[in-house]
């Protein structure tokens, strides 16, 4: 693997370019964490408490904000299985991050997970419409493949613990 296509780097793109396109002039905007000097894009008891408290603090301590973006051109994948499915195709393109988080369609909050692109814009691969919000985790492909390696059935994602 090149040093251009480590998890490091493609970390390091993300976060710069999510710098830059979401940050007001003159301000930085942590994007990995848990870190003391970190802003949270949104705070754990601003989520619904049907979302675990493990991705609630995951998501306060080190989330990132993604622009909505498209369907990337991806078949709609199983509903109820966007955990999954979203790792196993960020593993299959270099140009893509999983990401897991908490996303709002129509309003609502869910324990999500989806892909984001080179610019940081969420790919929705499983809802039928792109959702208004996304603020997730990004996970590096080598951690993403150890998770799968040694998941139950139903895989529950990375942020719960339970993988």
């Amino acid at each position: 693997m090149s040093r251009r296509n480590t998890p490091e780097a493609k970390a390091r793109r993300r976060r710069e370019r999510a710098e830059r396109a979401t940050a007001p002039a003159g301000a930085t905007i942590a994007t990995t964490g848990p870190d003391p000097q970190h802003e949270p894009v949104i705070l754990a008891a601003d989520l619904p408490p049907r979302i675990s408290r493990a991705v609630r603090a995951a998501v306060e301590a080190a989330g990132i904000e993604y622009e909505p973006g498209d369907f990337g051109g991806f078949p709609r994948q199983t509903a109820r299985l966007c955990l999954v499915s979203n790792a196993r195709l960020a593993l299959r393109d270099p140009h893509l991050t999983y990401v897991e988080g908490v996303a709002w369609i129509d309003g609502y909050a869910a324990h999500h997970a989806w892909l984001a692109d080179e610019d940081g814009r969420a790919i929705e691969t499983v809802w039928s419409r792109v959702g208004e919000r996304y603020v997730g985790v990004p996970t590096p492909d080598r951690e993403v493949r150890r998770a799968l390696r040694g998941a139950k059935p139903m895989f529950t994602g990375l942020l719960t613990g339970r993988a």
